[in-house]
């Protein structure tokens, strides 16, 4: 997938983000965001706060709280390391130093279209997810956001990968490394279900 050069939706879509992060509190990190021209409808995190979402993923989100859920999910991967834990379990140190500590900004970039492949390929356990499904849910509830736009997107991509299944049909690589997903959802809905004033997100 090519990167998209365009300023203006790069920082809508930081803008649209921005309660979300704040609500993090004191954090030394900053976050990057990039839009990649791809169909797979998916987003990913990169150590250090490097957000890539694809425009497939805004095609098919009907308010912008399911995609605020899947930030909060890939931005709960970065604060809580997963990243970093996973890659360098899978590729050592030395993968680490030259992808993500060398080159500047503009390398940078380059480097995050680069390396998307090798991310989305070394799927998350699930654990990572579990946490990251958490981490993401608490963020969303303390920016006061609904955090029921996480399961919508969820249910579109349960309904996608149903779809994929069919014979002749590949499944994206997106839906392939994200186990699991009715389960998620359900303790998800329960999760909201238990939430002490609800009411406050309709």
């Amino acid at each position: 997938a090519e990167l998209i050069e365009d300023t203006n939706r790069i920082a809508a879509l930081a803008a649209l983000a921005a309660p979300l992060i704040q609500s993090l509190g004191n954090t030394n990190l900053q976050f990057t965001y990039y839009l990649a021209d791809d169909d797979d409808p998916n987003a990913f995190a990169l150590p250090g706060g490097h957000v890539i979402v694809n425009t497939g993923l805004l095609k098919i989100a009907d308010r912008p709280e399911e995609v605020l859920g899947v930030l909060a999910h890939e931005v709960a991967h970065v604060t809580q390391k997963h990243g970093v834990r996973k890659v360098i379990s899978a590729a050592g140190p030395f993968l680490i130093f030259r992808v993500f500590l060398g080159g500047s900004s503009s390398g940078m970039v380059r480097v995050a279209g680069a390396a998307s492949d090798f991310l989305i390929e070394q799927s998350f356990s699930q654990e990572y997810e579990t946490e990251a499904d958490n981490v993401g849910w608490s963020t969303l509830v303390a920016a006061r956001i609904d955090p029921r736009g996480m399961t919508e997107m969820f249910r579109k991509l349960e309904l996608a990968e149903r779809q994929m299944k069919l014979p002749g049909l590949e499944v994206p690589r997106s839906l392939q490394s994200h186990p699991a997903l009715e389960a998620r959802i359900a303790r998800l809905d329960k999760k909201f279900s238990r939430l002490k004033a609800p009411a406050s997100f309709h």
